[in-house]
């Protein structure tokens, strides 16, 4: 059994004018794993998870992933590694197809033209990999059910 951690946070710290927020908090998590962050509210649960995700930056502590230093100082930056959070909120323009609404502001692209073909290859594999229902990847995403939403959501 692997016991080697990819992601590792230690003595996290962040605050907010007169409210702390995070006092060293520590988090692991292994290949594979699924964690919850139980608590009740103003805890830091989503504190934590924007600071991994690039939303917030901490004011103290380590981050490793892997067991080099992880210097996260954007959202988009996070998506280089690999990381990315789906809020509690369905966050998806619903005029917008399935397909747009998965790559919005992150087109695969060459010399400044979307590379269709790649857009269209990735999208299906999202899709067939989240089981999501639709005749086509031009479906408006309005016109889907609540869970389909989600998972659009999901492979943002």
């Amino acid at each position: 059994m692997n016991t080697d951690y990819i992601m590792e946070l230690k003595n996290i710290s962040k605050s907010f004018p007169g409210v702390l927020a995070l006092d060293n908090v520590d988090f692991n998590l292994k290949s594979g794993e699924i964690r919850a962050l139980v608590g009740e509210n103003g805890a830091g649960k989503t504190t934590l998870i924007k600071i991994i995700c690039g939303v917030y930056k901490k004011d103290s502590g380590l981050m490793l992933l892997d067991k080099k230093p992880l210097k996260i100082d954007s959202v988009s930056n996070t998506r280089n590694y690999g990381i990315s959070f789906v809020p509690r909120e369905i966050e998806i323009m619903e005029y917008l197809n399935i397909s747009e609404n998965i790559f919005i502001g992150k087109y695969p692209s060459r010399f400044g033209f979307i590379n269709m073909t790649i857009k269209k290859n990735n999208a299906n594999k999202f899709i067939r990999n989240l089981s999501i229902k639709t005749p086509s990847l031009n479906t408006i995403t309005e016109n889907l059910s609540g869970g389909n939403k989600q998972k659009v959501s999901i492979a943002k």
